[in-house]
């Protein structure tokens, strides 16, 4: 364990040079002492003692009590006063800043371990308790956003989606000429840039799980920060320790983090330095410490040698579009960290920050460990080239029902569905869906395919319109529809009895390849 550091300030030369024996005895180490209120705030301020010694009565324009209040608002260094008499107007006032204890002259060397050690403790736990309720405050604060960043990208992603499949469908249809042909692909890749956006918000918005997978994170982590560094002047630096864990994580949210990260330190560099990253298991042993459960985590520290984080912006740099730089059209920039933020968070981990001025920033992200029981599933997650295949959207045959309650995207989807060779019926809400179903089954015209929004604003929405759909017919084949892919009914939709889904905003070619494949399998 480190040897603690006390300042002392005391003008009394004797008393000091007491202080100082008294200190050295107990194995402290003594940074400096000091005469006056005004050095000794220069001091702590340039030596960052662990706590000071202050004399209550100094013999300055600034006593101690003041000096005493200025060190611990500006750095939180603890502060044990020292005086020869038991002055109750001073002593009220040092109870009004935070004193941390308070020894009367002359004492014994127990008494001041015991208040020293004490003082210690106090702050500590002091520090703790403020960086917890800072945490806590936060993620109250990313909850509230969050949720109402949700809402409107849903919405907005509705909207989109109409945008981009009439724009799409009006390429098909018309003889165009080049410029107007140009302009219809300017609009159509805005509208690509726009869906981005709302994927990064809809990401960090409260919303379901990630997809899961376990896996060692090692390639991943060294591949992404190269990746992301390639081309740029900045020098990558691995500390990858031995046997680290393996994780359960959404592989592709993971990468959008440390991308995110990356990004982020590369430009507090301007493009020049080195980037150290470290990767180590961690045991959190003690309930609560840094807002995490006790258990094994991996800890992935990200240290830049940047421009580094002002104290006035530090609580807010997880705010969705706060910079300090200049925001940039076509760049994304301002939600980087906010999403990286939820999605560690939907993990069940944690990214801390360590910064000060001029001297870089340092990311760290904590992890839930994953044990494989079976030794042989330590391969999955390595690093594997898919094959991809390119295929055209393919007509078929057959009759569709299409639940949606937003009428521009019921009215698209129909157009889409009927150009892909289908008969198309649209309905509202899940009640009117199951009562349409019904009777088709009873005039012996039934459906081949049911697609169902999952959230519907006016009645029952898809997750348990399917339900309500599986109790009339076991072989109902169902698609689910939804601008949340993080959302739990999509990352399990078997285990609610689709056999399909589609994220808005979907191409035709993805409508019609999911449309393709559920017909195909035998249910």
């Amino acid at each position: 364990m480190d040897t603690a550091k006390i300042m002392i300030v005391e003008d009394n030369t004797i008393v000091a040079k007491d202080c100082h024996e008294c200190l050295e005895n107990l194995g402290y180490t003594v940074t400096s002492i000091v005469a006056s209120g005004e050095e000794s705030i220069q001091r702590a301020e340039t030596e960052l003692p662990d706590a000071v010694l202050m004399d209550i009565h100094l013999r300055d324009k600034m006593d101690g009590v003041e000096a005493a209040e200025q060190i611990y608002t500006r750095f939180e260094i603890p502060v044990v006063f020292l005086s020869a008499y038991d002055d109750k107007a001073l002593l009220e006032r040092a109870k009004q800043v935070g004193s941390f204890g308070y020894l009367i002259k002359p004492f014994e060397e127990r008494e001041l371990y015991a208040t020293l050690e004490m003082a210690l403790y106090k702050a500590k736990t002091e520090k703790k308790r403020k960086q917890m309720e800072s945490q806590l405050q936060q993620a109250q604060k990313m909850e509230s956003i969050g949720t109402l960043a949700g809402g409107i990208a849903h919405d907005f992603n509705n909207l989109l989606y109409v945008v981009m499949g009439n724009i799409s469908l009006a390429q098909d249809d018309l003889n165009l000429e080049i410029e107007t042909s140009e302009n219809l692909k300017e609009a159509e890749k805005a509208c690509i840039m726009a869906k981005e956006l709302t994927a990064r918000l809809i990401t960090f918005s409260k919303g379901g799980d990630p997809v899961k997978k376990r896996m060692p994170i090692n390639g991943l982590l060294k591949d992404m920060v190269v990746s992301v560094l390639s081309g740029s002047k900045i020098k990558p630096n691995f500390f990858i320790a031995d046997a680290i864990r393996t994780v359960n994580i959404d592989e592709g949210q993971i990468k959008q983090v440390v991308r995110n990260i990356v990004v982020n330190a590369k430009e507090a560099m301007d493009d020049n330095g080195q980037l150290t990253v470290s990767c180590e298991n961690v045991d959190i042993a003690e309930e609560g410490y840094l807002t995490l459960s006790q258990g094994e985590y991996i800890k992935i520290s990200f240290k830049d040698q940047g421009c580094g984080i002002l104290k006035e912006n530090f609580e807010r740099i997880f705010d969705p579009y706060f910079s300090t730089k200049d925001m940039g059209v076509d760049k994304g920039q301002g939600l980087g960290l906010t999403v990286s933020y939820s999605i560690i968070q939907k993990h069940g981990g944690l990214i801390h920050v360590d910064s000060e001025p001029q001297t870089g920033s340092t990311f760290s992200v904590y992890l839930p460990a994953f044990f494989f029981k079976n030794p042989e599933l330590q391969n999955l997650g390595k690093k594997h080239t898919a094959q991809k295949s390119v295929r055209k959207p393919a007509v078929g045959t057959g009759k569709i029902l299409l639940m949606d309650d937003e009428e521009p995207i019921r009215t698209f989807l129909g157009k889409v569905i009927n150009r892909l060779g289908y008969d198309v019926i649209t309905c509202i809400e899940g009640k009117e869906a199951v009562e349409i179903y019904t009777n088709a089954m009873e005039s012996k015209e039934p459906f081949d395919v049911v697609i169902l929004d999952l959230t519907n604003k006016i009645g029952m929405g898809g997750q348990e319109t399917m339900k309500r759909l599986l109790e009339l017919d076991s072989d109902v084949k169902g698609i689910i529809i939804t601008g949340y892919s993080d959302d739990p009914v999509v990352a399990n939709f078997r285990d609610y009895g689709f056999s399909g889904f589609i994220i808005k905003p979907a191409t035709r070619d993805e409508l019609s390849k999911v449309i393709n494949e559920v017909l195909s399998k035998d249910q």
